[in-house]
């Protein structure tokens, strides 16, 4: 799973579509709810964790906990993560987001329902 669907902002997006060419980093497709598969990722690495004590397994749960991190970070509300964030606005994800190194992101945050 992680070798193709981790994001360069370090959250696993369960839709994607695969290049026709090797070497070409997937396209990422709009999930409404990308942040909650994301914690069920974590609880899964957790349990790993808390049985092999694997570095491997620690580094991708410190990755992920980075990007759960960002889905905070791009709404600007305490508490209220991002269902959603992209790097190109897609049907609901369409919020304007500038991270401190000039990137533009997209997000989805409306509660779910």
């Amino acid at each position: 799973m992680t070798r193709y669907h981790w994001t360069p902002f370090h959250h696993i997006n369960p839709r994607i579509t695969l290049p026709d060419q090797p070497g070409v980093p997937p396209t990422y497709q709009y999930g409404a709810d990308t942040s909650t598969w994301n914690g069920t990722y974590l609880s899964a690495l957790s349990y790993k964790y808390a049985v092999t004590k694997s570095p491997d397994t620690l580094q991708k749960i410190c990755r992920l906990l980075e990007g759960m991190h960002f889905f905070l970070e791009v709404t600007g509300q305490p508490g209220l993560p991002a269902r959603c964030v992209l790097t190109e606005p897609i049907a609901d994800c369409n919020l304007p987001y500038t991270a401190a190194d000039g990137t533009k992101y997209f997000y989805r945050s409306d509660a779910a329902k």
